[in-house]
C-alpha cells in the first residue's frame, strides 16, 4: 500500500499538484458540508441552466413552427377569443367565448 501512495504523491507532484503531507486540518463531517454546500450551489446553478436551454429551445421551434406555418388569410381579421370553464349561466363546461 505504501508503494501505491509513493507512486501518487510522485504523480501528484509531477503535474504540479500539492501534496498533503499529514491528516489535514478539517474533520470528515465539515469536510462533507463544505461539499454539499458547494455541490448545492452547483446544483441550483446547473437545474437554472437547464430550465433556461429548455425555455430557449421551446421558444426556437415553436419560431420555427410558426414559419412552417402562417396565419391563413382569413384568420388575421378574426377577433381573439378566450376560452371559459363556465358558461354565462355559471355551468360548468368549457367554451369558446368571443372578446
Amino acid at each position: 500500500m505504501g508503494e501505491w501512495a509513493e507512486k501518487l504523491d510522485n504523480f501528484l507532484a509531477f503535474n504540479n499538484r500539492d501534496v498533503l503531507k499529514n491528516a489535514g486540518s478539517l474533520s470528515a463531517d465539515r469536510a462533507k458540508q463544505i461539499a454539499m454546500g458547494t455541490y448545492e450551489q452547483f446544483d441550483a446553478a446547473r437545474q437554472a441552466h437547464e430550465t433556461e436551454e429548455a425555455e430557449r429551445q421551446h421558444m426556437e421551434e415553436l419560431a420555427k413552427i410558426e414559419r412552417q406555418n402562417p396565419p391563413s388569410p382569413q384568420h388575421k381579421n378574426k377577433k381573439p377569443c378566450s376560452w371559459s370553464l363556465r358558461n354565462d349561466a355559471g355551468q360548468s363546461r368549457i367554451h369558446q367565448k368571443e372578446n
